[in-house]
C-alpha cells in the first residue's frame, strides 16, 4: 500500500512538472527581438525583406518566384500555392531580424530570428494541467537559416525556414 501510494505522488509530481517546465521555458518568448547590426549584401538583404514582406502577407504567388529555378521544376506553382496556405493555416509572422550572415561567392548563409503567433491549438495536448498552464502561450520565437544563391545577379532562395510549419521552406538542392 505505501509504496502503490509513492507511485501515485512520483507520477503527480512528474506530471505536474513536465507542465511547467514546458510553460516556463516557452513563457520566455519576447514580443521583439534585440536589434543587432548584422553586415549583409544591400541587394540580399533587400530581397529577402521583400520574400518575408509577401510571406506575411501569404501572397504565396509571389513568394514562388524567389525560389531556385531547380525548386520550381520539381514543386510545381499549384501544389506550392496549396501547400503553403495549408501549411501557414493559423500561424502569423509577426516579426524577423537578421542575427548573422555568412557569405561565399554566391551562396548565402543568413541566420533570422522570427516571431510568429501561433495557432490556439498548436500546444493543445490530452494532458488537462497542461492546456491550461499553455492555453496563453500566443507567440513563438524560432532562429533558422536560410540559404540564398545569387544566379545571374539576383538573388534566389534554397531554404526560407520553415519555423516548424511551412514544410515547403526546407532546404532545396545540392
Amino acid at each position: 500500500m505505501v509504496h502503490h501510494r509513492k507511485k501515485n505522488v512520483n507520477n503527480i509530481v512528474i506530471g505536474l512538472l513536465v507542465p511547467l517546465l514546458f510553460f516556463f521555458s516557452c513563457a520566455k518568448t519576447k514580443d521583439s527581438i534585440p536589434e543587432k547590426t548584422v553586415n549583409i549584401d544591400k541587394a540580399l538583404k533587400e530581397r529577402i525583406v521583400q520574400y518575408y514582406e509577401l510571406e506575411k502577407k501569404g501572397d504565396w504567388s509571389h513568394t514562388y518566384n524567389f525560389r531556385i529555378t531547380p525548386f520550381k521544376e520539381v514543386v510545381r506553382f499549384d501544389y506550392y500555392k496549396s501547400r503553403m496556405q495549408k501549411d501557414s493555416k493559423g500561424w502569423k509572422l509577426e516579426s524577423y531580424k537578421f542575427v548573422d550572415c555568412k557569405q561565399q561567392n554566391n551562396l548565402a548563409y543568413v541566420k533570422i530570428a522570427f516571431i510568429e503567433m501561433i495557432p490556439p491549438d498548436y500546444l493543445k495536448t490530452n494532458d488537462i494541467l497542461s492546456n491550461l498552464l499553455t492555453r496563453k502561450i500566443r507567440k513563438m520565437k524560432f532562429t533558422e537559416d536560410s540559404i540564398w544563391e545569387k544566379i545571374n545577379g539576383v538573388w534566389y532562395t534554397r531554404s526560407c525556414c520553415s519555423r516548424l510549419h511551412l514544410s515547403l521552406n526546407e532546404e532545396f538542392g545540392e
